[in-house]
């Protein structure tokens, strides 16, 4: 049996069915590296070991000195100039969108339809503007204000908007592989009638 020090305790956590978490100090226990034991008993619950004593509780941090700070920051200013121009170029096409819309709908109803894909295109790429817009004015304040945790909130805007902007390009390339394929079946059976 392994005996522990009073002042070295290992906590256990109980879980039990409804999900309630209870930590419970134990003085002897057999094996310290056990990670989850199940107990068959009649209120059929868990377990779980956690140990104390081997928890780092050190974070790794990464420290940028001041050149790096400048490049960040003038960076923050061109994306705020790129999301900037984003939102202006969305809001002309948005109108542009508008007026042939209308002039559309006196012509035909179908007309006005076949301009909604676009207005969807649009409103689909305000959202990496807007991620784009936002790690510009986190990192700002993050830098202004020597705050690590807003520099870490600007470059998960920064990895949202590339996510995004890949997704964006994946489904764009299926797109245009399956419009390829449909027009090369579309040329075969048309040299076949000939």
């Amino acid at each position: 049996m392994y005996l522990l020090p009073r002042n070295r305790l290992l906590t256990k956590k109980l879980v039990l069915n409804q999900g309630l978490r209870v930590q419970i100090p134990f003085d002897n226990v057999l094996d310290s590296s056990i990670g989850l034991l199940s107990i068959n008993y009649k209120l059929n619950f868990s377990i779980m070991t956690e140990d104390l004593l081997n928890q780092n509780h050190e974070t790794e941090t990464i420290v940028l000195d001041q050149r790096a700070l400048a490049n960040i920051y003038e960076a923050r200013k061109w994306t705020l100039f790129l999301s900037v121009m984003g939102f202006i170029g969305v809001g002309i096409f948005f109108f542009i969108f508008l007026a042939m819309m209308f002039g559309a709908s006196f012509l035909g109803g179908l007309g006005a339809l076949a301009l909604i894909p676009g207005l969807l295109l649009m409103a689909v790429y305000v959202i990496p503007i807007y991620y784009l817009y936002q790690f510009s004015v986190v990192s700002k304040s993050a830098i202004l204000t020597k705050q690590s945790h807003l520099m870490a909130g600007a470059f998960n805007y920064l990895k949202r908007h590339y996510r995004f902007m890949g997704i964006l390009l994946i489904i764009a390339i299926v797109l245009n592989l399956v419009v390829l394929l449909g027009q090369l079946a579309f040329l075969g059976s048309f040299l076949m009638v000939l």
